[in-house]
C-alpha cells in the first residue's frame, strides 16, 4: 500500500508486527488511573488545576453536571505502567486512590473528607521516543 493509517490505539505495535510493517518508534499502551469525588458547589467553580511544581503532579477538574471533581496525577510514576489491552484492569487501585486523595486534600485543605470516591483506569497509547503522537509520513 502507498499509505498506511494505523489508528489501532493500544494494539498499534501488534498490528504493525502482524502486517510486517517496520516502524521507527515504539508506541505502547499505558494504564492511567483517575478518581472522582462528589464535592460541594463552591468547588465546582474552580478552574482546571495542575500542580506542575510540586512533587505530586496532582490535577483536578470540576464536572458541574455530575457535581464531582475528577482528579489524578501527571507524575511520571503514574504514567508508565504498561497495559495489555486484551486483559486490561479498568479499576482504580486502592493505593493509587489514597495517594491521589492525599495530594488533592493537600491542595484543597477545606475539601470535605467524607463522601464516596470512585475511579477507573484507561489506556493511552504513548510514543516511547518523545510521548507525542506521530502524524504524517514516517519511516
Amino acid at each position: 500500500a502507498g499509505v498506511v493509517v494505523n489508528a489501532a490505539g493500544p494494539w498499534f505495535d501488534k498490528l504493525n508486527q502482524a502486517i510486517g510493517l517496520s516502524y521507527s518508534t515504539t508506541s505502547v499502551p499505558i494504564r492511567v488511573q483517575v478518581a472522582h469525588k462528589t464535592v460541594p458547589d463552591e468547588y465546582l467553580r474552580l478552574p482546571f488545576t495542575c500542580d506542575l511544581w510540586g512533587g505530586s503532579g496532582v490535577y483536578f477538574v470540576p464536572r458541574r453536571e455530575s457535581k464531582q471533581l475528577v482528579f489524578g496525577s501527571i507524575d511520571h510514576k503514574f504514567e508508565t505502567e504498561r497495559a495489555d489491552p486484551d486483559e486490561f484492569n479498568a479499576a482504580l487501585d486502592p493505593d493509587v486512590k489514597q495517594t491521589f486523595l492525599s495530594a488533592l486534600f493537600h491542595r484543597l485543605p477545606g475539601l470535605p473528607r467524607s463522601g464516596q470516591v470512585t475511579g477507573f483506569s484507561s489506556m493511552y497509547t504513548v510514543n516511547q521516543d518523545d510521548l507525542h503522537p506521530v502524524v504524517g509520513e514516517t519511516s
